[in-house]
């Protein structure tokens, strides 16, 4: 796709912000001297400090015209998203992402990932941004709900396929955004300039979009008419199809401005135009050679220093130059089109692009599968499983479940919801009063943070999101918030997308949490604080039960105290038909797919063999001596003091330490202790004592528990079919992506469909060099 990222502009005609803050702050003097006398000065500052003030007010659950002033114990607001973004970490995307709201707020704007539907994470009548290539349009078209395709805006260059696409916003961008942006960005990421054309927009979103755009400096135009805003984007599709072919014909790059001024490239554009102008004319019919040209020209030398970038014009040749060539005929064969292609690029270069991309759709598209997953509000994309379910024609009717915690409850709910008629057991090797080995020692703390790689990160958001919409257990998590210390500001603040507020100063931590003490004995390294309204802790005790009693009344069997030493298969056919337990009261159980999710017993060679990493954790338990109002109204996290606490809804107090590991690559909060038992315990609590110690010195120590974390090697979930009719789900941070994996795995082996979602985290990423 055409983009405008792949341009390099002179120096902006929009002020940045802190020229625009400058100007702002000797205005104020202005008006301080000539109005003196009446007693009244805008304050710039003050104004920045009730921006500040309403954020923290509304975090603190009242409005500020409010007479009610909200106490620091009741709940974080819901910050759900107002937006959301597809395509967020390109450059267009980006903006979207971090430029729509101002800096001072918190941000609400949501990324979608692959594999989700857009229209999943916001209300209707959020606008939906797209920044995609064009060649995507039209699946995005089709996996968005019905409903919500009137809030799609597609923000990139490329031509609305159909005119379904007119009850959508679509925008024909005649700006830069010079690099990826960022939320603590200052300088205007916009380039353009008063004599580019106009940017020019159309549908339900036209004029909010417009509003963001007029804010750093571009010059807009809503149209009225699907027919010109398609006759727009084809224009805009003729300048990138051209521009970068004639720019580097040569040995040595031209600029725009070169191009037209040279005479030997300017009758080269003539030439091409001609080309391409009888496949223009059948998206754009009112489209005269003078007028291209014209609109060419101009645009060219409203950016004269730019030069298009080869590198991205390659990768989206398709987008950009072969929709034409797909369009010739034998009157009109594009053959100085096709030449300047093979010069610039390669002999066989469209050939070779039309067969790549032909095989790309054939794998991408046949077949393509979508899912709904009502019960927790989203719609998945995938494909068709090939070879990886039970391996049978006949239908799924047994299945056995290893492991009764989070993950096992939660997954035999979301298979017997889906399909009445199974029937499963879940065998656990505890007894029946327990709730898996890891669960007692969880934390809890339900949150997206400091994750790492991008696509792990916003698994756990949608983890966050399964929560809040999932009936079963909506009602048990308190969402409080956390306070985080970092060393420094943290990348995934920056890249937005993550409702945040920071970095906070001390005495907004003491607003959002009187009794944290934040204050460190180095006060020259304190680090960089934020909070996370959307974040909060469940007690997952309540949660697992919670789980199995919904699946026990759908009719599943929960057998406890049972070792599986054995996923058995027939002799003849291979398939799994059944695990044997060592305990002569389970013997075998038969089955047409055992689905393993037993945490660290997924290292066992019987069950899968899957890589684990040694994690082990601890946490201690503590309970308010006596009857007091003092709570902690937020979750506290602090790497530097190696302590980390909270407090549920019941008022018991749970502090951590050692290695709070939040999965993937981040290590952002790794802690260093490494005393054990007894000790360990204590010192917990003592750590604990130094971020609140009003809380902690109120309380008394009532209990610790210890558990190996179920972490893969390489800190990511696994995931999917180890073989056919052997399921696995082996995760750290288990609470939070819990509820969210078990639906949909529920979905892949009921749809026998592979989610996109889970792509990076199949199991078989360990076992491909075995």
């Amino acid at each position: 796709m055409p983009t405008q990222d792949d341009v390099s502009l002179p120096s902006v005609i929009m002020p940045t912000r802190y020229q625009m803050h400058c100007l702002l702050i000797w205005f104020s003097i202005f008006l301080w001297i000539v109005s003196s006398a009446n007693g009244w000065w805008v304050s710039l500052a003050s104004s920045h400090t009730f921006r500040h003030a309403l954020v923290l007010q509304q975090l603190r659950g009242g409005g500020v015209d409010s007479e009610h002033t909200a106490g620091p114990f009741e709940a974080s607001v819901d910050h759900a998203a107002t937006s959301e973004v597809v395509g967020a970490f390109g450059r267009m995307g980006s903006f979207w992402l971090c430029h729509q709201e101002d800096q001072d707020s918190v941000s609400n704007v949501a990324a979608v990932p692959r594999g989700l539907a857009p229209g999943c994470l916001s209300e209707p009548g959020c606008p939906i941004f797209v920044a995609t290539p064009s060649t995507a349009w039209p699946s995005i078209w089709e996996q968005t709900l019905e409903g919500r395709r009137e809030d799609l805006i597609f923000v990139g260059n490329g031509i609305p396929p159909s005119d379904d696409f007119a009850v959508s916003t679509i925008m024909v961008p005649h700006f830069s955004i010079l690099k990826t942006c960022t939320r603590n960005q200052t300088e205007n990421p916009i380039g353009t300039s008063r004599l580019s054309p106009k940017t020019y927009l159309y549908g339900k979103h036209a004029k909010y979009t417009a509003s963001i755009l007029e804010r750093y400096g571009v010059s807009t135009e809503v149209v009225d008419s699907f027919s010109t805003i398609r006759a727009k984007a084809a224009w805009k599709l003729v300048w990138a199809s051209c521009m970068w072919l004639l720019c580097h014909q040569g040995s040595v790059p031209l600029t725009v401005e070169q191009v037209h001024q040279q005479d030997g490239y300017s009758a080269q554009l003539q030439r091409l135009v001609a080309d391409i102008h009888p496949a223009l004319k059948t998206v754009a019919p009112q489209s005269s050679m003078t007028d291209i040209l014209d609109y060419m020209k101009q645009y060219s030398l409203s950016i004269p220093n730019a030069i298009p970038s080869k590198e991205l014009a390659i990768a989206e040749l398709m987008d950009r130059n072969i929709v034409w060539l797909q369009k010739r005929t034998t009157e009109n064969p594009q053959d100085f089109h096709q030449h300047l292609i093979e010069h610039v690029v390669s002999k066989n270069a469209v050939e070779q692009m039309i067969s790549n991309n032909e095989q790309q759709r054939l794998q991408e598209n046949t077949p393509s599968t979508i899912a709904d997953l009502e019960e927790i509000g989203l719609r998945v994309t995938g494909r068709a499983s090939s070879g990886s379910s039970i391996g049978s024609s006949l239908p799924l009717q047994k299945v056995v479940i290893v492991g009764g915690g989070i993950v096992g409850s939660s997954v035999a709910y979301y298979l017997a919801r889906r399909q009445p008629e199974l029937q499963i057991q879940v065998l656990d090797l505890l007894s029946e009063r327990d709730f898996g080995k890891t669960t007692p020692a969880s934390w809890a703390w339900l949150n997206g943070n400091g994750k790492n790689p991008k696509s792990y990160q916003l698994l756990n958001q949608l983890g966050l999101h399964v929560w809040k919409k999932c009936k079963i257990v909506s009602h048990l998590p308190s969402w409080m918030g956390s306070l985080v210390r970092f060393v420094s500001p943290p990348k995934f603040v920056e890249e937005g997308g993550y409702p945040n507020m920071g970095p906070l100063s001390m005495s907004q931590i003491r607003e959002l949490e009187p009794f944290a003490n934040w204050q460190l004995e180095d006060t020259k390294n304190e680090g960089a604080t934020y909070f996370f309204p959307n974040e909060g802790c469940v007690n997952p005790a309540h949660a697992v039960q919670a789980f199995r009693t919904a699946a026990e009344g759908l009719g599943v069997s929960f057998v406890s105290n049972q070792n599986v030493t054995r996923i058995l298969r027939n002799e003849t056919t291979g398939l799994v038909c059944g695990v044997e337990c060592s305990d002569p009261s389970g013997g075998v159980i038969p089955a047409d797919l055992v689905l393993v999710a037993a945490g660290i017993g997924s290292s066992a060679k019987s069950l899968g063999g899957l890589p684990l990493l040694h994690k082990p954790g601890q946490i201690s338990y503590a309970q308010p001596m006596e009857q007091t109002s003092n709570r902690l109204s937020r979750i506290l996290v602090d790497p530097i003091r190696s302590s980390h606490v909270l407090q549920r809804t019941d008022g018991s107090i749970v502090a951590g330490g050692g290695a709070l590991e939040t999965g993937g690559s981040s290590g952002t909060l790794v802690f260093s202790n490494t005393e054990g038992g007894a000790t360990q315990s204590m010192l917990l609590l003592e750590k604990a004592g130094q971020l609140s110690p009003t809380i902690l010195h109120q309380a008394k120590f009532t209990h610790s528990a210890e558990a190996i974390r179920p972490m893969p090697k390489d800190g990511l979930p696994a995931i999917g079919y180890l073989a056919q009719g052997h399921y696995i789900i082996v995760t750290h941070s288990g609470m939070t992506l819990g509820p969210l994996l078990s639906a949909l795995a529920a979905t892949e082996i009921t749809e026998d469909m592979a989610c996109d979602l889970l792509n990076p985290f199949r199991p078989n990423r360990f076992f491909e060099d075995l």
